[in-house]
Parts: C-alpha cells; sequence; structure tokens
C-alpha cells in the first residue's frame, strides 16, 4: 500500500518524538548598579536657616553617620547675598508684614537696578518692580489702563515712542508734551502718509484732481489717486462704498504706510483681528508703548489679545530682554510652572506646586 511504501523513505529515527531541550540552567538576573559606589557626603537645608551635613559612612559595616548643623548666616557672612536676606522684609504674610514695608523694599530694589551698571536693561527690571508695587497698592486688582500709565510714565523722556532720530522711526504718536512751534512742524515729513507736507495750493490740486476723476466716473483711479495725495478720508470713504476688496487694500496701504515703530500699527493689526506682526522688524523701537497700546484697547476676541501679548513677550525673551518679557507674561496673566520645564515661561522659585 501508499502507507508501506512510504515508510520503506522515512527512517526510524525521523518518525521519533523530538527531545526536548532541557533549561536547566537559570538565567543570571540583571542587578541595577549601585548609584553610589563608595559613601558620600548628603547636603540639605533645614529649617531657620539651618544646612544639614552628613558625613559619609556605611552603616552596613557599623560606621556611625556625623550630622552637623552650621548656619548659613554664619557661612554668608561677608557676601552681598547675606545682606539681601538682612534687608528682605519677609515673610510675605498679611498678618506679619505690613504692605508699606513691602512697597518700600520694592523702591529700594528698584533704585538698586537703576544703579546696576552690570545688569542688563535695567530700566525694565526696575519697571518690574513697579510693577509688583503697583499689584501692591491696589491689592492685585488692576486694570489694563493702570499699566498702561506705569510703562508711559517715563517714556516722555525717550521723544517719539524711543525711536532714534535716523528717520526711519517716525511715528504718529509724540509722547512728549512740550509744544512744537509751527516752523519746526513744518520742517518734518508728514507721519500719516509717509509723504513731505505740501502747501494749501498743492493740497487744493490733489483734491481738485481726486475730484475730477469722479466727475468722470473713474472711480478706481480716483481712488488710486487719493491714495498716492494722502487723502486717506477721502478714500477710506470711496472704498467703504465701492466693495469690500476696495476697502480692504485702502487699509492695507494706510498701515502699510507707518512705521513699525509706531503703537497704532499694533493697534490697527489687533483691531484687525490679526496678531501684530510688527515686533520682527529690527527698527520696533522701545516695547513699552506697544504693550501699553494693547493692555489700553480690549478686543471682542480675548484669545487674541493674550496671545499677542504672549508673543510680545517671547520676542522680548528671544533678544535677551528677561525683564521686559515677565512683564508682559505677568499683565497676561500667565500660570506659573515647574522649573524643569523648559517650555514654562514664568516659574517662581523655592514654591511648592502642586
Amino acid at each position: 500500500s501508499s502507507s508501506y511504501e512510504l515508510s520503506q523513505y522515512i527512517g526510524g529515527a525521523e518518525l521519533s518524538e523530538p527531545e526536548l531541550i532541557s533549561h536547566t540552567d537559570a538565567v543570571p538576573m540583571e542587578v541595577a548598579p549601585l548609584k553610589f559606589c563608595i559613601p558620600h557626603v548628603a547636603v540639605s537645608f533645614g529649617p531657620s536657616g539651618q544646612l544639614v551635613w552628613v558625613s559619609p559612612a556605611l552603616a552596613s559595616e557599623g560606621e556611625p553617620a556625623q550630622v552637623e548643623l552650621h548656619s548659613l548666616e554664619v557661612i554668608l557672612c561677608d557676601t552681598h547675598e547675606q545682606q539681601d536676606m538682612r534687608d528682605f522684609p519677609g515673610p510675605l504674610a498679611k498678618e506679619d508684614l505690613h504692605k508699606v514695608d513691602a512697597i518700600n523694599f520694592a523702591l529700594q530694589m528698584s533704585e538698586k537696578c537703576l544703579k546696576d551698571e552690570k545688569l542688563e536693561d535695567a530700566t525694565s527690571a526696575a519697571l518690574l518692580w513697579h510693577l509688583l508695587i503697583l499689584l501692591c497698592r491696589q491689592n492685585g486688582r488692576i486694570m489694563g489702563s493702570d499699566v498702561a500709565e506705569l510703562l508711559m510714565r517715563d517714556s516722555s523722556s525717550l521723544g517719539a515712542c524711543g525711536v532714534s532720530d535716523d528717520g526711519d522711526g517716525e511715528t504718529l504718536i509724540d509722547l512728549s508734551e512740550t509744544p512744537t512751534s509751527e516752523k519746526e512742524t513744518l520742517n518734518f515729513a508728514d507721519l500719516l502718509t509717509g509723504y513731505p507736507p505740501t502747501d494749501k495750493e498743492a493740497a487744493k490740486q490733489n483734491l481738485q484732481r481726486y475730484t475730477k476723476l469722479l466727475l468722470s466716473g473713474r472711480k478706481k483711479e480716483a481712488l488710486e489717486s487719493a491714495m498716492q495725495s494722502g487723502l486717506w478720508g477721502h478714500a477710506l470713504f470711496l472704498a467703504s462704498k465701492m466693495d469690500s476688496r476696495s476697502y480692504n487694500t485702502v487699509l492695507s496701504r494706510f498701515t502699510g504706510s507707518l512705521a513699525p515703530s509706531d503703537p497704532l500699527q499694533t493697534l490697527f493689526q489687533l483691531l484687525s483681528g490679526r496678531i501684530p506682526a510688527s515686533w520682527s522688524s529690527e527698527k520696533w523701537g522701545d516695547w513699552r508703548p506697544h504693550l501699553a497700546v494693547l493692555l489700553s484697547n480690549e478686543t471682542g476676541d480675548p484669545f487674541i489679545h493674550h496671545r499677542s501679548i504672549i508673543t510680545m513677550g517671547d520676542t522680548l525673551a528671544s533678544r535677551d530682554m528677561l525683564y521686559a518679557s515677565q512683564i508682559c507674561y505677568l499683565t497676561a496673566q500667565c500660570p506659573f510652572g515647574w522649573y524643569t520645564n523648559r517650555s514654562e515661561r514664568l516659574v517662581l522659585l523655592g514654591s511648592k506646586q502642586r
């Protein structure tokens, strides 16, 4: 039969059951290495300004460990840090510290920042202390206009928004309260249009040209003539009666005529529902008027408003203006995070965050 023929080709060894492999030898388990190979000193901070020091010892061999308590005040007796700790009026508790003492300490720290020649961006550091003073005086309840007033308190001495006089930073806002004479005004360029000032005859000719184009029914050419001549009022009104595309074009041309350092550029972009992009310019100028105009003018979109202030803080942080960026984060009410997370914007050192 076929089964008999098949058995002739298959050996008996192949038909036998396979031998089971014995795993009698146990696999050695991996042992994690010790974190410290030899005894080491353990140091930690204790209560009441003490430093706890534990000597190295092998407890498994019966060696006793010696514990020593040292006073940080004695160790740091001749350092500036110890003097700062003596001057600090803490703890910051309502029942232990009067508000006036906290304000006086913040004023001293603000003056110290301005006198420190090694401190980068000392003006912003002093301004940060004044923001804390404002929060303390008003029991933590402040409005955006309050912070804006604080930001613009010293900006009048910087001229027009703290921009250099190279001609590229002209703005619509002059923060100085000193009136300028008519003769001096004629020497400046028209800050609204960017064109040189024209006399009454030239302005009359521009208006006549604009009117003739409208009388001929050439509205698009009249609109272009109005924008080139700086007749922005006529251009905006005419575009509003034409179509949305023409109106948006006039708005874009008008805002584009403003200098990047002008805080109105920031405001108009914010009111248009966009995060202001003027901060990416190297000719940004002083950051304080830009933050002031954001805080004083809330929009219907809280997310865009909040995100704009945070973006401004990120821009300042990228330019190594740490204290200025922290002012933005505080006014935007950014939450405090963990110092181990590098993406956190604000970290309160020494606190237990749960």
